[in-house]
């Protein structure tokens, strides 16, 4: 039995949303497979804040987004993965198990003008 091992990353310091994904700090997740992500957002003059969680299993060569799958009637279908927030807060997301060699997390601002702001910090660990 591996012991629970943990460590803290700052993705994206507290500051102003745009309009555009901008990604944040990649996150090398030195062989552990728990993400931890804390989103902290204060609400401006917009309708949300998008965030996507993407991974790498190539040292960050290659990119690719979380996906979510729904079934309906045998059928599964596969769509690109994004969180929406639309109330300032302190928010947790977390993935698990995750065995990647890089997470990187990218967010924007949607619709009214992005006055408010975003901060994030990823806590990776073994479980």
């Amino acid at each position: 039995m591996t012991p629970f091992s943990k460590s803290d990353h700052l993705v994206r310091a507290v500051g102003a949303l745009t309009g555009a994904y901008v990604a944040g700090n990649v996150v090398s997740m030195d062989r552990q497979n728990y993400v931890g992500i804390l989103v902290r957002y204060v609400k401006g003059d917009k309708t949300s804040l998008n965030v996507i969680v993407e991974s790498s299993i190539d040292e960050g060569a290659t990119f690719g987004r979380q996906a979510t799958l729904t079934t309906s009637g045998g059928i599964v279908s596969v769509a690109l993965s994004q969180y929406d927030f639309v109330a300032t807060g302190n928010y947790w997301i977390v993935i698990s198990p995750m065995l990647v060699d890089r997470v990187r997390i990218s967010v924007r601002a949607t619709g009214g003008t992005p006055t408010g702001t975003v901060g994030i910090d990823l806590v990776a660990g073994t479980v």
